[in-house]
């Protein structure tokens, strides 16, 4: 079946395409793994999966950016703890507090800038939380020599046209540790890994690989 054949060989083609961009981004950016995705609200549901944020747990967050934080956080059953904004329009670290149920940081990059990584990242360490970059306007961006992608447990980007990288529709990525981009890539492909073993996903691929 010529048609059939022809759907195969686009399959290969699209595979490639998408094996080299993921490779090209981590070149760029410095991360030990990439995964390309649908959107970057649905990078951001992704990350917070692989990373096992759910019902029951609190997320530190600001509610100054665009709604896809937010509506993330919430669409995975967990709860967002808002935190006010600094002078720069970012999350202001000096009024970071512990929760119980607290068990991740989502904090947003706005306008290309990012917050103080390094006190973040110390913060999440003494109360063994995981760490998320919304880096949806700061693709490019450097934090002490070094490019946003790279600095924390999981990085959500944005391609879409509006961003300062756009694609020609919408499209997004997670970068960050090979574990958790390896847990990321079977969220987006219906739960669906190189193993038997299907967990909840979603269909969050440009194309399924």
């Amino acid at each position: 079946d010529l048609h059939r054949v022809d759907r195969r060989q686009r399959q290969d083609v699209y595979k490639r395409q998408t094996e080299e961009f993921e490779k090209a981004i981590c070149e760029y950016t410095g991360a030990e793994d990439c995964s390309s995705m649908s959107s970057g609200s649905d990078s951001i549901i992704a990350a917070l999966k692989a990373l096992n944020i759910g019902p029951n747990d609190q997320v530190l967050t600001v509610g100054h950016t665009f709604l896809s934080t937010t509506e993330s956080i919430l669409n995975v059953g967990a709860e967002p703890i808002f935190i006010d904004i600094d002078e720069f329009y970012l999350l202001d670290i000096s009024q970071f507090k512990k929760t119980d149920r607290l068990k991740a940081i989502l904090f947003v990059d706005l306008y290309g800038q990012t917050p103080d990584i390094d006190k973040i990242k110390s913060f999440a360490k003494e109360f063994n939380l995981k760490v998320i970059e919304d880096a949806a306007q700061s693709f490019g961006s450097d934090y002490k020599g070094k490019k946003v992608g790279s600095l924390v447990d999981l990085t959500c980007f944005s391609f879409n046209p509006l961003k300062n990288l756009g694609a020609m529709g919408d499209a997004g990525a997670v970068t960050g540790k090979k574990e958790y981009i390896d847990k990321v890539k079977q969220i987006r492909n219906h739960g669906r890994g190189k193993s038997n073993k299907i967990i909840e996903g979603y269909n969050l691929s440009l194309i399924h690989i």
